[in-house]
């Protein structure tokens, strides 16, 4: 379902839109994120935290993009973003979100 092709710009090799975070002030700023993800058929967009909202994560995946956030260490932020939808956590600590997810059998793929 998600797969639009693979561009270059601000888009790495894998079709993941990635931004500076110096780049971001604002969620208004993480909202361009998402515009140029949709504009450049990007399949993957890296949100940094906390510049991003429900209404990114819901335009990115209505035009079925998939949504990674950077960064979540702690399991209560884990839970929450995945309740917001977001499809890919980075994190330090795997052990600990692992555990997160795991406690929720619709988020676990494998």
């Amino acid at each position: 379902p998600y797969g639009k092709g693979h561009l270059a710009c601000d888009i790495q090799p894998n079709g993941l839109l990635v931004s500076r975070i110096d780049q971001l002030k604002s969620e208004q700023s993480g909202l361009e994120i998402v515009e140029r993800a949709i504009r450049y058929g990007c399949y993957k967009v890296q949100l940094f935290k906390p510049y991003f909202n429900q209404e990114m994560i819901d335009k990115a995946h209505e035009n079925h993009i998939i949504c990674n956030v950077f960064f979540a260490d702690d399991e209560e932020e884990a839970e929450k973003y995945l309740d917001m939808g977001i499809d890919t956590i980075l994190t330090n600590d795997y052990h600990k979100i692992a555990k997160a997810v795991e406690k929720r059998e619709k988020y676990v793929t494998y």
